[in-house]
């Protein structure tokens, strides 16, 4: 290949990796939050589209991910004191089907709805994600909040989910 058109490859490559469009741009903050379509492990069909007017937490996760166990107890205490002013919390376990044992586990702790993304019929949240990431979406159905450098707090969470 000749000096110009590996310049002219180089330059195509860095265009084409530098402006791309990032995986997770159906959840961008300020937007209407995706799809999200699942039942749970009581068996209760959760549909985000149906809890409008709501504000609700979706948080991403995994059996195998320590900090995660702190961040669903946590969303359970938050979810016992905020419940009657409209929160709502869908955990969303990253785990494989076949772990859905130690799943279950976890869920019997907690109170509000936990389902497997892998069974989830339809959504426009980036699975494929590491697991730890929590989303808080308004009454109006638009994504207000995204963390994801670690569990969660209580103070973080009540800023974002009821300013």
């Amino acid at each position: 290949m000749s000096l110009n058109k590996k310049v002219i490859a180089a330059i195509a490559l860095y265009f084409l990796t530098s402006f791309s469009i990032p995986a997770d741009a159906a959840v961008s903050l300020g937007q209407k939050a995706p799809a999200l379509t699942a039942t749970d492990l009581a068996g209760v069909k959760v549909d985000l589209e149906g809890m409008k007017g709501k504000t609700v937490i979706v948080a991403l996760w995994a059996s195998s991910c320590e900090p995660c166990h702190a961040e669903i107890r946590m969303l359970r205490d938050f979810y016992h004191k905020y419940e009657d002013k409209g929160v709502k919390v869908i955990a969303l376990s990253l785990d494989r089907p076949r772990n859905k044992k130690a799943v279950q586990k976890i869920a019997a702790t907690v109170d509000y709805h936990v389902a497997l993304a892998a069974e989830a019929t339809d959504n426009g949240f980036d699975f494929e994600e590491a697991p730890l990431v929590t989303y808080v979406i308004n009454k109006q159905g638009n994504i207000s909040a995204r963390f994801d450098q670690g569990p969660v707090t209580e103070e973080e969470l009540l800023k974002a989910a009821l300013p």
